[in-house]
C-alpha cells in the first residue's frame, strides 16, 4: 500500500499561520531539540505516513478513520471561519460539530496516542510479571488461552522464565491507541459540548504561537 500523509492539525487550521512574505503556503517551525526555526510548507507538518491506517491483518487496510476525521474537519471548516470573523452567535448544532473538532484537536496527535500505548505496554507486562510468579496459575492462564485461540505457544516453563527475566516483552499494538483515540474523541466532545464558551480575540499585531496539540483545556477555577 502507497503512504499516505495523514495531517493531525487540519491543513485549514495551518493555513493561518501562513507567512505572508512567502510565495508558497510555508510556516515557520520549530522542532524541540533542533536549533534554529525554519519555514516548511503545510502539507509535510503535524503529518504522518498512514496515521489513521488500520492494519486488518490479512493485508487488507482500513481508512475509515481518516474518513470519519476529514467529514468533521470539513464540518468545522465553515464555523471555524465565522469564529476567526468574530460571528460568536452559534446554534446547538454548531456547537455539537464544533466540539467534536476540538476534542479531535486533543486525542489525535502523536504525544495522546504514545501515552495510550506506552501505559498499556506497561500494564500489559505488569500482568504477565505477575501471572508469571505462580507457576500453577500461568500455566492455567496459557492452557486456556490456547483452548480458545486453538493455536500453540510452545514451552510454558520457558516463556515463564524469559517473562520474569525481562527476555520476553508485549508491545501494544498502534491500533490501541487508534481505538482509545476514537472512544475519546466522542466522550471528550460530549464534555466541551456541555461546557460554557468563551471567546477572546487579540490584537492584530500579538504574534500567536500555535503546537502540534493545538488544544488546551483550560480550569477556570485556577
Amino acid at each position: 500500500m502507497p503512504r499516505r500523509l495523514h495531517h493531525f492539525v487540519p491543513r485549514f487550521y495551518l493555513q493561518r499561520f501562513i507567512d505572508p512574505r512567502a510565495e508558497r503556503a510555508l510556516v515557520w517551525t520549530y522542532e524541540r531539540g533542533k536549533q534554529e526555526p525554519a519555514m516548511r510548507s503545510i502539507d509535510h507538518i503535524a503529518a504522518r505516513n498512514n496515521y489513521y491506517t488500520v492494519d486488518l491483518g490479512d493485508g487488507r487496510k482500513y481508512e475509515g478513520i481518516e474518513r470519519m476525521f476529514a467529514a468533521v474537519e470539513s464540518a468545522a471548516a465553515p464555523i471555524f471561519e465565522r469564529l476567526t470573523a468574530g460571528e460568536y452567535q452559534l446554534s446547538s448544532e454548531d456547537r455539537e460539530v464544533f466540539s467534536m473538532f476540538l476534542s479531535l484537536g486533543w486525542s489525535r496527535v502523536p504525544r495522546f496516542r504514545t501515552e495510550i500505548e506506552e501505559s498499556a505496554t506497561f500494564l500489559l507486562n505488569k500482568y504477565n510479571e505477575d501471572l508469571a510468579r505462580d507457576p500453577d496459575k500461568f500455566a492455567a492462564t496459557v492452557a486456556k488461552f490456547e483452548s480458545k485461540s486453538g493455536s500453540h505457544l510452545g514451552d510454558w516453563e520457558e516463556m515463564r522464565q524469559a517473562i520474569l527475566e525481562k527476555r520476553f516483552k508485549v508491545v501494544a499494538s498502534p491500533e490501541l491507541s487508534l481505538k482509545m483515540m476514537a472512544l475519546n474523541f466522542e466522550f471528550l466532545a460530549q464534555m466541551i459540548a456541555a461546557m460554557r464558551w468563551s471567546f477572546r480575540e487579540a490584537d492584530a499585531i500579538s504574534p500567536l504561537v500555535t503546537s502540534d496539540s493545538p488544544v488546551v483545556l483550560n480550569n477556570p477555577s485556577t
